[in-house]
């Protein structure tokens, strides 16, 4: 009697968290270059939407995102700020919380200057790895994202290039390191 209680109260809860969320993973397609050289026009990659229900985004993860301000159009991204850093960018450096980033991801290096920006709770500060060409939180029309307009984390993609196909972890696995202070 006991272990079938347990057994009806799980099953609810998984039932529950099913149809709460929908689906739990969602395939997305790349659209445009704004993450070269990780990301190319036409990928596939799988978001998980419970990545952020028990812990909140992390340095270098790659999310999707509904934008704020562009036709609620879905954007990936690349989170480079969390609630209460400073972010700017600097003789073509990304500088978060005073110390400069390295960020052996990017496509080229960046031709771009940022005053200091404060992200605020409840944000994160985002930015493509084509820097370049990014529309990102350096523009007015992104800004700091709202934690609650992240659809959840890009966790696997899969690269139409040539020949090789084949699902591979994403690259924010790859951590975001800070350059040694001497």
């Amino acid at each position: 009697m006991f272990k079938k209680k347990w057994i009806i109260l799980l099953l609810f809860f998984a039932i529950s968290l099913f149809v709460s969320k929908q689906h739990l993973v969602v395939a997305f397609q790349v659209d445009g270059s704004s993450m070269l050289p990780n990301f190319h026009n036409g990928d596939q990659v799988l978001l998980n939407k419970l990545a952020y229900d028990f812990q909140p985004p992390k340095y270098g993860d790659v999310i999707i995102f509904q934008s704020p301000d562009m036709n609620d159009q879905y954007l990936i991204k690349r989170v480079i700020g969390l609630p209460g850093d400073t972010i700017e960018v600097n003789n073509s450096q990304v500088i978060r919380n005073g110390v400069p980033l390295l960020e052996n991801y990017l496509l080229e290096p960046m031709i771009d200057y940022m005053e200091i920006t404060y992200v605020p709770d409840g944000s994160v500060f985002v930015m493509g790895d084509n820097r370049n060409i990014s529309l990102d939180s350096r523009n007015s029309h992104i800004g700091p994202v709202y934690q609650s307009l992240i659809l959840g984390r890009v966790d696997y993609k899969y690269q139409i290039n040539g020949t090789a196909q084949a699902w591979e972890a994403t690259p924010h696995l790859q951590p975001l390191e800070e350059l040694p202070t001497h």
